[in-house]
């Protein structure tokens, strides 16, 4: 059901589905057969927009040094600022579409075969996330990853025994 006319409207409108999304656009049209057309005419139009995709390309330091300036007046930029440099030690300075899934699980990886806490861990993966986030909102070309790695942190508090009940036990 491309072409449709609504009950409410005299223009016919077409609706399709592009890369996940649902598009409707009303063709301000009575006749179908220019509906049609206009139709195709949008779906060849968007195609060679997302294979071109016309975004500009930029390198990961390049990224990493955006998102920095863009948290300039936070409460944590200091520890930003940490973490922007560690995560700069880690990857080399390649286009930041060169970034895969892969590269920040190995990246977790080797950060807690060093002995890192896992908590510390997630925040450099947290502080990822962000970078490839903003230059996405910038209009740039960010990688696409599915699903970033996922480190368990365990947060639940230790109970301590009251002197009483230390007492109690070992009597």
């Amino acid at each position: 059901m491309a072409c449709y006319k609504p009950d409410n409207s005299p223009c016919y409108h077409v609706r399709f589905m592009f890369q996940g999304k649902m598009l409707r656009r009303s063709t301000k049209t009575t006749s179908v057969a220019i509906a049609k057309r206009l139709e195709a005419k949008w779906r060849n139009e968007l195609l060679k927009k997302g294979m071109l995709d016309e975004r500009e390309k930029i390198s990961l330091y390049e990224a990493f040094d955006l998102y920095l300036a863009s948290k300039k007046k936070t409460k944590s930029y200091k520890s930003l600022q940490h973490r922007i440099k560690l995560l700069k030690q880690y990857f080399s300075n390649v286009s930041i579409d060169a970034l895969q899934q892969k590269d920040l699980e190995i990246f977790a990886y080797q950060r807690m075969s060093e002995g890192t806490k896992l908590n510390t861990v997630r925040i450099d993966i947290v502080a990822m996330r962000g970078v490839i986030k903003h230059i996405d909102k910038l209009g740039y070309h960010a990688p696409h990853i599915e699903e970033y790695p996922k480190v368990k942190v365990n947060n639940k508090r230790i109970r301590f025994l009251s002197l009483a009940e230390e007492q109690r036990l070992l009597q």
